[in-house]
């Protein structure tokens, strides 16, 4: 569908999350709801995550205007902005999902309060819709309700689907033991009959493979160069970039590592850190005489190799003491949080993006963004993007937990110089023909106005 479509949606983006984090799946919904209100459509989003309240009343949404609404009225004009409705439905603001015993018991506790008041908000939205048709002469030809957690897809679809509204998930975080012996499966076994789920890869559609509705839309990014959706490390904050972060490319024959990840467990900094201490001790010194005497390889020095980690998580004091133990201060620099354009620097400077991922990783947004600026990327064949991909044509994929793959894949691509410029070269025609932003939107707005049946 093209932005001067005749159907206009009224649509309600729903996100409960267990805990308010900068990710992939927070930019991801800022961009999409952008994108379907310069289409002309409706969009509220109704969110306890105060991450993706702020990224788009402070000013990281491209769309002008924004003001956040606390009580459901419309504030602005249609088109001109996202409005915000944020949904306090106990004191900490959260509805917090089943996802641990303890959040468990609390949600079965207090679930029959949040669905009597998340029905009411429901039937108040719906009563809205319906005055924007009958007042302003719109013609809102489908209400959509647009879940991203567990909690909304409980507790809102069953209501949704009774008041008229297509129901539609989007399932990207991982899907792991907390939904799948999770009591309230169930339920969503039961909503599922009706709602249209759309996962962004195969390995996140795996565990719900059983759904009648499933849909496998992979993420979308601008084709212009440097027109990318900020990643996953990026905040309202201005920290600027430690300057050996970006004066590294200023010296002759060096290395630059990027790594753009939260940083938890499951995200296998640590790995990315033991390959590049064994990258470091095989270029200490000058590198071999045949790969300073080829045109097509580098001479490069131990002090040259860089990485930076750009992100923030549990794991971070953890990382940093591995830094220290294997004496790689100089070598590894962290960047807490930065802005859009100073990220984009960092992606500039970078030889190679790497995401060493050692758990399932529903896309993995940074890859998408790393090969729109046209740099080489090295990833887990966990990542649910690396099926989209091609190891050693458009990317180089290795195997999770592999330490030893990630040094190879980096080794590779430092010592060949026109290597990494194929691989690069490669990965943006890969964006180019298969990770249009514009072809996902169009996607979903189809699954918009399908029809499903219990």
């Amino acid at each position: 569908m093209s932005s001067n479509m005749k159907n206009k949606f009224a649509i309600l983006i729903t996100r409960f999350p267990f805990e308010s984090q900068l990710g992939g799946e927070e930019l991801h919904t800022m961009h999409l709801a952008e994108e379907l209100v310069r289409r002309g459509h409706e969009v509220t989003v109704c969110t306890s995550d105060s991450v993706l309240f702020g990224l788009i009343t402070n000013g990281h949404s491209k769309l002008k205007n924004i003001t956040p609404s606390q009580d459901g009225k419309r504030t602005q004009k249609r088109t001109e902005s996202v409005p915000v409705q944020t949904l306090q439905t106990w004191k900490t603001g959260k509805v917090t999902p089943p996802v641990t015993i303890p959040s468990l018991i609390l949600f079965t506790l207090l679930s029959p309060l949040h669905f009597l008041y998340l029905g009411y908000y429901l039937y108040k939205f719906h009563r809205q819709v319906a005055k924007i048709n009958r007042d302003e002469s719109v013609n809102l030809t489908q209400k959509v309700l647009y879940c991203l957690s567990l909690p909304d897809k409980l507790l809102m679809s069953p209501i949704a689907k009774l008041l008229g509204f297509q129901v539609v998930w989007i399932e990207h975080a991982r899907i792991g033991r907390s939904l799948t012996l999770n009591p309230w499966l169930v339920f969503y076994k039961l909503w599922a009959r009706f709602a249209h789920i759309i996962a962004p890869s195969k390995q996140t559609a795996a565990p719900i493979k059983w759904a009648p509705h499933l849909h496998i839309i992979p993420h979308g990014t601008a084709k212009q160069s440097g027109a990318v959706c900020p990643s996953s490390a990026q905040a309202v904050m201005t920290t600027k970039i430690p300057s050996e972060a970006i004066d590294l490319k200023s010296r002759k024959n060096n290395f630059e590592v990027l790594c753009v990840a939260r940083l938890s467990q499951d995200k296998g900094v640590d790995y990315l850190i033991f390959a590049l201490q064994k990258l470091i001790n095989q270029h200490h010194g000058l590198a071999p005489a045949k790969a300073r005497n080829e045109h097509s390889m580098t001479s490069t020095t131990a002090s040259n190799i860089h990485l930076s980690i750009v992100g923030e998580g549990r794991e971070k004091a953890k990382l940093k003491g591995l830094i220290n133990q294997n004496f790689l201060d100089k070598n590894v620099t962290f960047v807490d949080k930065v802005p859009h354009e100073e990220l984009l620097k960092l992606y500039e400077k970078a030889d190679v993006v790497v995401l060493p991922s050692s758990e399932h990783d529903p896309f993995g947004l940074t890859v998408l963004e790393a090969m729109n600026m046209n740099k080489p990327v090295v990833l887990t064949d966990v990542c649910g993007i690396s099926e989209y991909l091609e190891n050693g044509v458009d990317a180089i994929v290795v195997p999770p937990k592999d330490k030893n793959a990630l040094y190879q894949a980096m080794n590779a691509l430092l010592i060949n110089q026109e290597f990494r410029a194929e691989i690069a070269r490669n990965g943006h025609e890969t964006v180019l023909k298969k990770f249009s932003f514009e072809k996902m939107v169009d996607e979903y707005e189809r699954i918009f106005t399908l029809n499903s049946h219990c």
